[in-house]
């Protein structure tokens, strides 16, 4: 049973943590969650990729339900004037009828279909007696017996054209299941005990699916590792300034969240403006 929120938690207005925490390399955590409220976070940049997959999570949900398909909208790139990225989305955007498809095949294959009891976004928590707060997720797919979770993959940037024009392709989904999908997944299976599966497509007419389910691959030390790596980041929140203690890697994905955002980073991480 957890006692009250420590005043390091609660004077930054945390109260759980999630498993995207968990995973998230310390150098961002520090200045994601340790610095900025929940607020700025949603102001962070986003990307074609990461609204893609929201739209074939969008998308997935209406036809499990037997809803109308949203309409894929974007246009974050104006707002941080990222011409790459908005050349991402050109291409991106054509991928999503087949990732959808790819996704809703893969469902049928774990045997849920267009008008079975599903349950989305549904929170589960889990509470470790090392940690001060508990786990807390969202599933992207709960049924009474079992819990699937949507991954999906999109572009890789080729090299330009001879006429300077973008060209990309699609991004083959990994060989295996990343550790990153497998400890969020794992701590899934671990808070309901349900079984789970990894669900991962991309927008290829062939080979554009690969499913996991979590019990046949490390999935305890992938709970383990989950729960570690929280428990390192609450022993540096103790800290009074974090900041002086991390050494920061800003070349790492996870700091694509939009120059404002990255140079008030690099500032409170010590480093001058150019």
């Amino acid at each position: 049973m957890l006692s009250s929120i420590p005043p390091y938690f609660l004077n930054r207005g945390m109260d759980h943590f999630s498993p995207s925490q968990g995973t998230m390399p310390l150098d961002a955590y520090v200045y994601k969650y340790l610095y900025c409220n929940q607020e700025k976070r949603r102001k962070f940049q986003i990307n074609s990729a990461m609204q893609c997959g929201n739209i074939v999570g969008d998308t997935v949900c209406a036809r499990l339900t037997n809803q109308v398909d949203p309409k894929p909208y974007y246009n974050n790139f104006k707002l941080w004037d990222d011409r790459r990225d908005e050349q991402r989305w050109e291409y991106e955007r054509e991928q999503i009828p087949q990732t959808v498809a790819n996704a809703m095949r893969g469902l049928e294959i774990l045997g849920i279909k267009p008008g079975d009891k599903v349950v989305f976004e549904n929170y589960v928590n889990y509470v470790d007696d090392g940690l001060v707060l508990p786990i807390i997720g969202r599933t992207d797919f709960q049924t009474p017996t079992k819990i699937v979770e949507l991954k999906t993959s999109w572009s890789r940037r080729n090299k330009d054209r001879k006429d300077g024009s973008a060209s990309f392709s699609i991004k083959s989904l990994p060989t295996k299941v990343m550790m990153n999908h497998l400890m969020q997944a794992s701590f899934y299976h671990h808070a309901t005990k349900k079984p789970t599966w990894i669900l991962h497509v991309n927008g290829k007419e062939k080979d554009g699916i690969m499913i996991h389910e979590v019990t046949t691959c490390k999935y305890k030390e992938a709970m383990h590792n989950l729960v570690n790596d929280l428990k390192i980041k609450q022993e540096v929140a103790k800290m009074d300034d974090p900041f002086k203690i991390v050494q920061p890697d800003f070349t790492k994905i996870q700091w694509n969240i939009g120059h404002t955002y990255l140079d008030e980073a690099k500032e409170m991480y010590g480093y001058k403006a150019a």
